[in-house]
């Protein structure tokens, strides 16, 4: 049946004169034996077009622990010092002045973020986590007012809409990464319309 990827094949095939040899998809790569193998390809010149970066779907049992251990010690951290967080994105200067060391944590929520970010970009792409870093807060923000609610919520979101978009890439033939920002994007639209309803 159709798909996108065999679309693109075609239209690059077709279009373009480029042998179906020389187009790869790096999903179609199942082990790490043979996604260095396509990307050695790309490098020596015998594969002309290589799309995607590594799919969430292929990370390797290491990358999958080591994801699982990142989030581990996030939610730790949040959850340890979360008062002590809470006012210093709420009021820094309100909490200096309570005697909280807010370049202290200001330095801490920034290399508990980029660590995330480094990590997240390498592993699934840029597009998937600037839509897992943006979209669930500002949903959230639409519908909830307090702190600890729009936390929450985003947090339950981003897991959810994360579901949904491998279920539906898997059942729809459709690139991970776009499908999970999709239901990303259209969770925003509707926490959007929940929110003018609730005022």
């Amino acid at each position: 049946g159709w798909n996108v990827y065999s679309e693109i094949k075609r239209k690059l095939t077709e279009d373009y004169g480029i042998p179906a040899s020389e187009v790869r998809f790096i999903q179609e790569c199942k082990t790490d034996k043979a996604r260095k193998a396509a990307i050695d390809a790309m490098n020596a010149g015998t594969v002309r077009v290589l799309f995607g970066s590594t799919s969430i779907l292929t990370l390797t049992a290491l990358e999958v622990w080591l994801c699982v251990g990142l989030s581990v010690a996030t939610a730790g951290i949040f959850l340890m010092f979360y008062h002590k967080i809470f006012a210093v994105t709420f009021d820094a200067d309100f909490a200096a002045a309570t005697g909280v060391p807010s370049a202290a944590y200001d330095l801490l929520i920034a290399v508990v973020a980029a660590t995330v970010i480094v990590l997240a970009m390498h592993l699934v792409g840029s597009l998937l986590t600037s839509a897992l870093i943006v979209f669930p807060a500002l949903s959230a923000m639409r519908v909830f007012k307090s702190y600890r609610g729009v936390v929450l919520c985003a947090a339950t979101l981003s897991v959810a809409c994360a579901a949904l978009g491998i279920v539906v890439s898997i059942l729809a033939s459709t690139p991970v990464g776009a499908s999970i920002v999709t239901a990303n994007a259209i969770a925003y639209l509707a926490f959007g319309l929940i929110g003018r309803a609730v005022r």
